[in-house]
């Protein structure tokens, strides 16, 4: 799983919601989550749309950062 697809389902964003309001198609927004790499206005749109910072959900390639399935298990236990 991708920080962007974490941080936009914990403000309860569908994909659907976050490509409209990013004025994008929810093919794009998926290929972004997926790691297809983006380019600096998106960077700074999804992240101001997120209320998180471009460096904690992109990495320097402009590509999406992922979580480890243990970071992810440990965050999950954590809130419960």
């Amino acid at each position: 799983m991708t920080v962007i697809e974490l941080c936009r389902r914990a403000k309860g964003l569908s994909g659907v919601q976050l490509s409209g309001n990013l004025n994008l198609s929810r093919v794009v927004v998926s290929k972004i989550e997926t790691g297809h790499e983006t380019w600096p206005k998106l960077r700074r749109d999804i992240s101001e749309m997120l209320g998180v910072d471009e460096t904690v959900l992109f990495d320097e390639t402009g590509r999406a950062k992922t979580i480890p399935e243990t970071e992810l298990l440990q965050l999950i236990m954590k809130a419960n």
